[in-house]
């Protein structure tokens, strides 16, 4: 069955915290994690990175159970024996796009999360689960020139995290042409089990 937990700022809200350890099937300090921080280009992006980190910990993950993926070496890869959940930070979404299916990453990620391991998102690491990224343009740079923006297709929906009553206007044109969506503020996360998709935060 398969099993996400899309984010705009991961585990900092309670009711996302108790959901996630609700679908966990181990306790934290047994949980290995494949924790992707490649969409993080920036100085910026990276504070969020060490966030989601230090999020994890505080919930009793051990730091050695913890494996950085670098897309650029082979030897930070895991395989689905190897981990628990695959976690995927936020920053630049089509970087992100780019460097996973660069290294082959990608193919992989589709085939475990449907066979039933843990997938959880933080910001762009939520938008790459819809069928196709470019919507996110309106909040998003695509400076790489990804020409191929066909994601994961985990869900039918396209997620805008960060959701603000600013966005409104682009959710409108989005759904005006057609694109399903679904907001996530922050603080909140679209729960999927298999065919349910709940709203938690």
């Amino acid at each position: 069955m398969k099993k996400l937990l899309l984010t705009s700022t991961g585990l900092d809200n309670k009711a996302v915290t108790d959901k996630f350890l609700s679908i966990i099937s181990k306790s934290p300090d047994e949980l290995k994690i494949l924790f992707i921080p490649t969409a993080s280009r920036t100085e910026e992006e990276m504070f969020f990175v060490r966030k989601s980190l230090n999020e994890l910990l505080s919930l009793g993950i051990d730091n050695d159970n913890i494996a950085w993926f670098d897309p650029d070496d082979s030897s930070t890869y895991r395989d689905n024996t190897q981990v628990d959940c695959i976690y995927v930070c936020g920053g630049n979404t089509f970087y992100l796009l780019y460097k996973l299916k660069e290294s082959g990453y990608f193919a992989k990620i589709i085939e475990w999360v449907n066979e039933g391991l843990l997938y959880v998102g933080v910001s762009a690491g939520s938008v790459i689960a819809a069928p196709d990224i470019n919507y996110i343009l309106f909040m998003d740079v695509n400076d790489i020139g990804l020409g191929n923006t066909s994601a994961f297709s985990f869900v039918s929906a396209s997620s805008i995290p960060h959701y603000t009553d600013e966005c409104a206007d682009a959710v409108h044109n989005l759904r005006s042409a057609g694109i399903e969506v679904v907001t996530i503020s922050n603080g909140e996360a679209l729960v999927v089990r298999g065919d349910k998709v709940e709203k938690v935060g």
